[in-house]
């Protein structure tokens, strides 16, 4: 985004690579209670999905499909603990994906250097997450997923760093 001189102006990278940091630092401070809201965020997100299906649906499959979405999602609200285990096996599956797209991606300049480290950890990250899977679900889905928002974080800031020193 260029500012009124001209100039590239990247706030928005060194303001969302703060609120990261700030976020990621509470959710590995207080892991049961980011994992609980955690939950309940996949919760409002599978209830809006099945509210969206339900009303763009046609056929009884899809309607079929949007009632299990409501369901899943109204019971995990209601239940809370109750997703905790799968949603730990869908962030390592994830995080195990993300990572490793994230390491092929990064090839070539200074930004790949910290595109391949963010890559890596995410990668040992979703490593962590299915070895813990089971054990303690809580407490490892809060820290991993805290771990991550701080090197999205740091990212965000070397990003402006390079950035403004390029500009």
């Amino acid at each position: 985004m260029k500012n009124s001189s001209g100039r590239s102006d990247h706030t928005f990278d060194r303001l969302a690579g703060i609120a990261l940091l700030v976020v990621g630092g509470i959710s590995m401070l207080s892991p049961d209670f980011s994992s609980q809201v955690l939950e309940k965020l996949f919760a409002l997100g599978l209830l809006g999905g099945g509210i969206y299906f339900m009303v763009t649906s046609e056929g009884a499959l899809k309607i079929i499909g949007a009632i299990m979405l409501l369901f899943t999602g109204g019971s995990l609200l209601v239940n809370g603990g109750a997703g905790i285990g799968v949603m730990t096996l869908a962030i390592g599956l994830y995080f195990c994906y993300s990572g490793w797209n994230l390491m092929k991606q990064s090839e070539g300049d200074e930004e790949g250097k910290w595109l391949r480290l963010n890559g890596t950890v995410t990668l040992l990250l979703g490593v962590m997450a299915l070895w813990q899977w089971g054990d303690a679900t809580t407490t490892a889905l809060g820290v991993i997923v805290g771990l991550k928002l701080l090197m999205l974080g740091v990212y965000h800031n070397t990003k402006a760093n390079l950035l403004a020193k390029a500009a």
